[in-house]
Formats: C-alpha cells, sequence, structure tokens
C-alpha cells in the first residue's frame, strides 16, 4: 500500500487518468486510516515478558495437549458447567457439608442490611438457588447417576451433604448398584446408581447393603504372616494396628536428649546376646553365686566392645545403665542375680530363637501363620523351658500381654525333639529392667501353663479374624496411651467415645 501511495502522489498533469489517480489514492488513505484506526483498537500493544511468558505456555500446551473429543470420554467438569452439558452416565462426587452447597462467607466491609437494600441476595436466596442447581444436576443423565461422599478428609471427620437427607423424597426410579471394594481411608464411599428419570413412581430405596458396616470397616483382608508383637498392638488399639502393620506408616518419633527408647532397647539386647554368645563359648553353664564374678567380668569387656558402636557423647551414660554405679545396680548385674535366685541345671540356652512358621493355637481349626523371635529360652534339666524377653522399660501390663503367651506356644512345637525330648513352658515372663520392685515379670507358670496357653490362643484367634475381617476402630484399652501415641497425627481420637 505504501508503494501504490507513493505513485500516486506524483499523478498525470491532466485528463481522465489524473482524476482515476487521485480517486485511487483518496482510497488508498481511506484503506490506511482505517487499519490504523482498527490496530490501535484490537492490535497488541507492547507487553512485559512476564505477561508474555504465561500467553506462550498456554499456546504450547494448547499445541502439545490436544484433548481428545468423541464418544466413550469421561468429562470432568464443576457443577457450574455440567449443566450447559449432555450426558448419558453422571457421577457427583464428594457430597460432603461445606461443598454441597459450598460455604458463602459474610461480607466483612458492608452490613447485611445495606447489601439488601442494594438487592443482594440473602442467605436463604442462596441455599435455594444451590438446592435448586442440585436438583437439576439429578436428572441431568439419560441413563444413570451415581452420588459419592466419604467421611475423612485430610485427618478430619466431615459430614455428609444435607441433599442426600432428601433423596427418598425424590422421584426417582433405582436399580441395583454393586459397590466394590472400598480403598483404605474411603471409609463411607457409597455409590448409589439410580436408573433414569421416572416421574411419577414410588420414592427411591438406596441400596447399601454391600457398603462397608462403618467407617472403622475396610472389608476383608487376605491371611498372612501374623507378628506377634502386632497382634498385641491390634488389642491395644486397632488403629494402631491399622496405621502401622496397614497403612505401613512410620510412627512420629519425640527427640528426646540421648538414645531413644528403641535404640536403647536395641543396644541392650545386642549387648546380651554378645554376652550369652562369649559365656557359652567359654564353657560356662548357668550362672549361680559361684559364677557372678566371672560373669560380671566378661560383661564388662563386652559392654565396652559394643558401645564402640554408639555415638561417644553417649557412652559414659549408657555404660553406667549396663553396668551400674555407685547409686544402684547396673542391667547386667541386676540379668545374674535373677538367674543365680534359680538355681537350676541348665541343658542349654538358645538365643534370638526364630518363631516364624503355621501354628494351630488352643482351640482352633485352622493353622495360622506367625511371625516373632525370642529373645532367650533357657532349656532346664526338669524339661521345661524358662522363655525370657528383655524390656528396658516396665511391664506393668505384662500379663495382659500376648507376646510370651503365644512365644511359649510356638517354642514347644519349634523344639519339640531338641536334645532328644519334648519340652513345655515352665516359666516365661519379661526381665522389665525398668521395674524397681520385682525384675521378673511372670505371665507363665507351672501352675497356670495349661490355663494361660488356652486363653492366649483363643485371643491371638479372635485378634487375627478382625484383622482379617477389616475392623479397625478407634479403641484404645486405655485413653492414657492415646497421649504417647506414634500415630497421633492420623488418628480420630477425639471421636473415640463415638466409636
Amino acid at each position: 500500500l505504501a508503494a501504490v501511495l507513493d505513485a500516486a502522489e506524483r499523478p498525470p498533469v491532466a485528463g481522465a487518468a489524473r482524476e482515476r489517480h487521485l480517486r485511487a489514492r483518496g482510497a488508498i488513505r481511506g484503506l490506511l486510516q482505517r487499519a490504523r484506526e482498527a490496530y490501535e483498537r484490537f492490535g497488541d500493544p507492547p507487553i512485559a515478558i512476564d505477561e508474555l511468558a504465561p500467553l506462550l505456555r498456554r499456546l504450547l500446551e494448547a499445541q502439545t495437549f490436544n484433548p481428545r473429543v468423541g464418544p466413550g470420554l469421561v468429562h470432568v467438569v464443576d457443577a457450574a458447567a455440567a449443566a450447559f452439558g449432555r450426558f448419558a452416565d453422571v457421577t457427583l462426587a464428594g457430597l460432603v457439608e461445606g461443598e454441597w452447597p459450598t460455604a458463602s462467607g459474610r461480607n466483612v466491609f458492608l452490613p447485611s442490611s445495606l447489601l439488601k437494600d442494594l438487592g443482594w441476595p440473602n442467605d436463604a436466596d442462596r441455599r435455594a438457588a444451590a438446592r435448586a442447581t442440585f436438583d437439576d444436576l439429578l436428572r441431568l443423565p439419560r441413563r444413570s447417576l451415581a452420588l459419592s461422599t466419604f467421611t475423612l478428609e485430610d485427618d478430619a471427620i466431615v459430614r455428609p451433604s444435607a441433599y442426600l437427607e432428601d433423596l427418598d423424597a425424590l422421584a426417582l426410579a433405582a436399580a441395583p448398584a454393586a459397590v466394590s471394594a472400598v480403598a483404605p481411608f474411603a471409609l463411607a464411599v457409597a455409590p448409589l446408581a439410580i436408573d433414569g428419570v421416572a416421574r411419577g413412581t414410588e420414592p427411591a430405596r438406596w441400596p447399601l447393603a454391600g457398603a462397608p458396616a462403618g467407617p472403622a470397616d475396610v472389608g476383608p483382608r487376605p491371611p498372612i504372616a501374623y507378628a506377634v508383637t502386632a497382634l498385641d498392638r491390634y488389642r491395644s488399639c486397632p488403629f494402631k494396628y491399622f496405621a502401622r502393620d496397614v497403612l505401613g506408616l512410620e510412627e512420629e518419633v519425640v527427640d528426646e536428649p540421648g538414645l531413644s527408647a528403641r535404640a536403647r532397647g536395641t543396644l541392650v539386647h545386642s549387648v546380651f546376646q554378645a554376652f550369652f554368645d562369649a559365656w557359652t563359648a567359654a564353657g560356662h553353664g548357668a550362672i549361680d553365686a559361684a559364677a557372678l564374678p566371672a560373669a560380671r567380668a566378661l560383661f564388662a569387656e563386652v559392654v565396652d566392645r559394643v558401645l564402640e558402636t554408639v555415638p561417644p557423647s553417649e557412652r559414659a551414660i549408657e555404660r553406667a545403665v549396663l553396668l551400674g554405679s555407685a547409686v544402684g545396680a547396673g542391667l547386667g548385674e541386676r540379668a545374674f542375680r535373677f538367674e543365680a535366685a534359680r538355681p537350676q541345671r541348665l541343658v542349654a540356652r538358645e538365643l534370638e530363637v526364630p518363631l516364624d512358621g503355621e501354628y494351630v493355637l488352643a482351640g482352633g481349626d485352622r493353622p495360622i501363620r506367625l511371625r516373632g523371635t525370642a529373645d532367650r529360652i533357657d532349656l532346664l534339666g526338669d524339661g521345661t523351658l524358662r522363655l525370657i524377653d528383655y524390656k528396658t522399660g516396665k511391664a506393668s501390663n505384662a500379663r495382659e500381654l500376648l507376646q510370651v503367651k503365644v512365644y511359649g506356644v510356638c517354642a514347644e512345637t519349634r523344639l519339640r525333639g531338641r536334645h532328644g525330648r519334648a519340652w513345655t513352658v515352665g516359666d516365661a515372663g519379661y526381665l522389665a529392667f525398668g521395674r524397681g520392685d520385682d525384675l521378673f515379670a511372670a505371665v507363665v507358670t507351672p501352675e497356670t501353663r495349661e490355663t494361660v496357653l488356652a486363653e492366649a490362643g483363643a485371643e491371638a484367634r479372635a485378634v487375627v479374624d478382625a484383622v482379617e475381617a477389616g475392623t479397625f476402630p478407634v479403641a484404645p484399652d486405655d485413653l492414657f496411651t492415646c497421649n504417647f501415641c506414634g500415630f497421633a497425627a492420623v488418628c480420630r481420637k477425639d471421636y473415640v467415645g463415638d466409636e
């Protein structure tokens, strides 16, 4: 246009040709003027790079992720956009309080009276409009409708939408629905299938029979190899078992000075295992009053060797705990005195005995796979075995625990035939170094063996049945333990009373 305009600036001197050139020049100038106006009105003005970058990204995304269109696809839309579509099947998801309807915040700048005078809708009008929109969505699909809700979100209980309370009043024809297995933590999902829109029929009856019985149920689980300590964890609180043994969550460990309780327990187990290995290798047997000096000397050597694995800043404290000080006896001295007070002929001492295998517990009709390791089993000359589990803390609830009792049942089966004879449980309990009154917390004695092992077998089978049924309520045996639980961040402990 500019080149043509330059030519038009030199028109012929006269005649019809001059007239045509003048008209063409006027037309071209008019075109340029209109083009300039169009550019000023609709053209792209200069913009900063921060504004240009998002535009380029959107253009690239539009070319890279070209959405597929056509039949047979799932469309994810919000409630407002869904009203403008045509769908064969519709699922309304997340029907919880606060989302259906959406919670509306109050205006903090203008009073309600002024907003009302300006024609602003009040809360009642907004609720009515939201309910009308929901009712329209119920009649949106041509073929089927599914509604979905849940009860647990981000470790908090949420209530279902109030809209679900009035479903029976709707004139919809219900069709049977197959409810699939519910994933962990989607504890109250209940899809509801409704066949079409049938006006004038009986109110819908929602098929919930296949849904879990409540928020504590996650559905049947297949049998596994159960750690014996995990059975006690379920009995202390089923939800704690669910969090650790089903979901595989890690317990929150509270930072504390020195070694943690778990690290100290591991250290104590390592020291006693190393000591008894060295004691047996040196040809020693039971520790009686005469053998105490030799046991003390060897124990000190073992402690100094094992403490090389402990941070230097903690060695002095842990050495005093294990070997004692002027204030009190150490763990080694207390353990030796315990054994010396029971002068029985020792046939063999088994350490860290694996008890993994299938066992038929008392009163059961099917084998159960169990996992566990007994810290120490002493085979005594009278054909009995003394089963000991080390605990660095107290064992105040020792009689309620299943661990040593079930270990006793497993040990009788596993050690049958060892040294050419059968073995029965004599004493079984915990060397609880945190107890000040009595070091050994016995849970099985020769007199109570039959009754205690039978009751332990029945309780263990009951726990296994509950786990395989998928029942994990928040039901601690002692509410005080909730203050120290490592799963407080994911536990619904505020609702323990409602379970």
